[in-house]
């Protein structure tokens, strides 16, 4: 996670964000190696590490990733998913099972409300709970 540079303020593409309604008070955005954080909020180590995740699967393109993200609701469901489980398997490994679930029930509502892939937050509990990491 120290190799994510973090600065305060918006990624390069804030506006296509703006334009698919990706954008809600007290996200982060990850864009190539750097996470922008429009709030300067503190970032917890797990959000650090589920944003690690999405700058290992952009590679040396992250524009060509964000436009996919932005304009195709299954790949972001996929990549979103996928971060989530991550970090998930992260803070299980950490900590006991009920922090663990309280933690997963923070992932889920995320999950379902921040990117508009219209799925509940029972549906994103289980996505998150059933991503085989190791894929």
């Amino acid at each position: 996670m120290d190799n994510l540079k973090i600065v305060n303020g918006t990624p390069p593409n804030y506006e296509l964000l703006k334009a698919v309604g990706l954008v809600k008070e007290g996200n982060i955005y990850c864009y190539g190696s750097t996470i922008f954080n429009p709030s300067d909020k503190e970032i917890p180590s797990d959000i650090k590490y589920h944003e690690q995740q999405h700058s290992i699967r952009q590679g040396n393109n992250p524009s060509e990733w964000w436009n996919r993200y932005c304009n195709d609701p299954a790949f972001r469901r996929e990549e979103e998913i996928m971060a989530y489980a991550k970090q998930y398997r992260l803070i299980k490994n950490a900590l006991t099972d009920k922090d663990a679930k309280e933690f997963l029930e923070e992932y889920a509502i995320n999950l379902s409300s921040l990117y508009n892939l219209g799925i509940t937050k029972s549906q994103a509990a289980t996505a998150i709970r059933k991503y085989d990491v190791n894929a």
